[in-house]
């Protein structure tokens, strides 16, 4: 079962346009494989797959090897006929011309194949996509070399909420619907408008991880999904592990995550400062040789996993808004939120609700960031108190986005609002909605059409 990913798209225009290395990067078992052979097989005659897990060595010696034979001797020499004998030991229908895809997955098994990116980019016609996980690649280790230049950077993540909804039969209908105003909507609308909202919750428990979804789909057994997600998780562990040492490198992840999540129900301190100080403060890691350096990089490096993600502050909201120097901290799979506080902590019910609710509009905003001037997602923090996440339209409007689940208020937002500290302001909560002038309530479930307020906003704007 091959799921629909909107990141194709680009990938397309990558083989037709560019003459880049393309790197197609992000977690583990997200489907960059699977993919990229899609790519090889849909647009390009002939694909040369070679998986770095099982042929790191072969490739390495073939690259002596060959580089011997054919007296190279320095980067700037021609190696085009090197190369092609590389390949041609990989797969003797090998053809150097630009109809002809070369991939070298799990790339960060060979700091060789990296460094060679730049190299065989430059001396060979056929088309090279690499791909491998964030959390085999150690930049701070002066193993790897960054070919800056050479490459076309393309992050593919678990499947997105639209996504999710694809993989579940409704976007045809779901995706043509132009309102979440409940005034506006016919029955037909409501019906998959509920279908959207069940499927809401699904993805909420479960998250996008291909393996999930694929379980989903085919059987509807959330807690067979559940399982899986735990098994990632442990393989996320155990894979972060080897990198920072056995024992001590299992205990360093998941106490980092679990304080991820703490901070997300406190949003309180400096979450750097507090893994680098608490996340060994107890018994079971005395007598352990832990690093204070690999406390402080554990947030860092599951940031660059892409397994959590970060909203940065504004400190003020005034004609420029001013960042702080604070952030908060999401999870990037709903999944993976799931397992870590329903398993490993003991956050309250109504904690729970809002952790969820508030970390599914972190990824939304992420995923439709063409909407926005910013590339990350933001948050606010300041004299008028807080609101969940502020963003800049295209058209420089400045929407105040606030998710209030168990009738919670929104004195920040509507403070702002009043003030002229943002021009919109747009409720997010699991309800049906209605469409203002200034302000809109948003179905959670339909928060994917959030378009339909930022947009119409511009035209009003333009139009005044």
């Amino acid at each position: 079962m091959f799921f629909e990913r909107e990141l194709y798209a680009s990938l397309l225009e990558w083989a037709q346009k560019s003459s880049q290395a393309l790197y197609l990067e992000g977690p583990r078992q997200v489907g960059k494989t699977e993919l990229l052979k899609k790519l090889g097989r849909e647009r390009f005659s002939r694909c040369v797959y070679i998986d770095l897990r099982d042929s790191a060595e072969k490739f390495e010696t073939q690259r002596e090897y060959f580089t011997e034979k054919f007296g190279h001797s320095s980067f700037s020499d021609e190696k085009g006929e090197m190369w092609e004998a590389v390949f041609r030991e990989f797969d003797p229908a090998y053809v150097n011309d630009p109809s002809t895809l070369v991939v070298l997955d799990e790339i960060q098994q060979s700091p060789a194949a990296y460094n060679s990116i730049r190299d065989i980019r430059r001396s060979l016609k056929s088309k090279l996509a690499v791909s491998g996980s964030y959390l085999g690649i150690a930049k701070q280790s002066g193993e790897y070399w960054e070919p800056a230049g050479d490459l076309n950077y393309v992050e593919l993540t678990s499947l997105t909420y639209t996504e999710f909804l694809k993989a579940n039969g409704i976007w045809e209908e779901y995706g043509a619907i132009q309102t979440f105003d409940i005034s506006e909507l016919s029955d037909r609308e409501k019906a998959v408008c509920e279908q959207a909202r069940t499927l809401y919750g699904v993805y909420c428990e479960i998250g996008g991880y291909p393996d999930v979804v694929r379980e989903w789909v085919e059987n509807r057994d959330v807690e067979t999904c559940k399982k899986i997600v735990a098994s990632l998780v442990r393989a996320l562990y155990k894979e972060s592990s080897s990198y920072f040492g056995g024992v001590i490198g299992t205990g360093l992840w998941s106490r980092t995550l679990e304080r991820v999540a703490a901070h997300m129900v406190t949003k309180s301190g400096d979450l750097d400062t507090a893994a680098a100080q608490d996340a060994f403060r107890g018994d079971d890691s005395k007598g352990l040789e832990i690093r204070r350096k690999d406390k402080i990089n554990a947030l860092k490096w599951l940031e660059d996993c892409k397994i959590i993600g970060m909203a940065q502050v504004y400190g003020q909201l005034n004609h420029v808004a001013v960042k702080s120097n604070r952030s908060l901290f999401y999870f990037r799979d709903m999944g993976i939120l799931r397992q870590l506080c329903e398993h490993t902590m003991a956050v309250l019910p109504s904690d729970l609700d809002g952790m969820i609710a508030e970390n599914f509009v972190f990824l939304s905003l992420l995923n439709q960031s063409e909407l926005f001037i910013e590339t990350d997602v933001h948050s606010y923090a300041g004299s008028l108190g807080q609101i969940d996440f502020v963003m800049h339209s295209k058209a420089k409007q400045r929407f105040g986005i606030e998710v209030k689940f168990n009738k919670g208020s929104t004195k920040s937002a509507d403070k702002a609002l009043r003030e002229g500290k943002i021009d919109y302001l747009a409720r997010v909560q699991d309800t049906y909605g209605r469409i203002g002038e200034k302000q809109s309530t948003i179905p959670i479930f339909m928060l994917d059409k959030l378009d339909i307020v930022v947009l119409g906003a511009a035209r009003r704007l333009k139009g005044n």
